[in-house]
């Protein structure tokens, strides 16, 4: 019995038996296990990155909360676009740059005169 709009993907030649028992509706698969594929096959040269970028596609990570978290070290010199997002113990630099949408990750340090373009993470 096959789980309707399932997907799948085998990137590890170890796990083609499983692929053949799959119960997926769709399976990423590289070119050279295509023909063994009980089930549409999607073929793309590295299926384990496509698989992420259709996951992500899927189930998008929702956007961070816009501004500078209150525990994180900022240089006044530092340029922070409005719509960044600065997480907890974040240590951001002199003569720093940070574009629009930008999400800083608790715990990073972005060092002196780096520059951060938008929609970065």
């Amino acid at each position: 019995m096959r789980r309707p709009g399932a997907l799948s993907f085998l990137a590890n030649p170890r796990y083609r038996k499983q692929m053949e028992s799959t119960r997926a509706t769709a399976v990423l698969v590289g070119p050279e296990h295509a023909a063994g594929c009980p089930v549409a096959a999607l073929i793309d040269p590295n299926p384990y990155l496509a698989y992420a970028r259709v996951a992500d596609l899927l189930h998008p990570q929702a956007p961070p909360a816009a501004g500078i978290h209150s525990t994180a070290v900022v240089s006044a010199d530092a340029r922070i676009a409005d719509s960044a997002s600065v997480g907890p113990l974040a240590v951001i630099e002199d003569d720093v740059d940070v574009g629009e949408r930008v999400f800083v990750g608790p715990g990073c340090i972005v060092q002196r005169g780096a520059h951060i373009g938008a929609d970065s993470r």
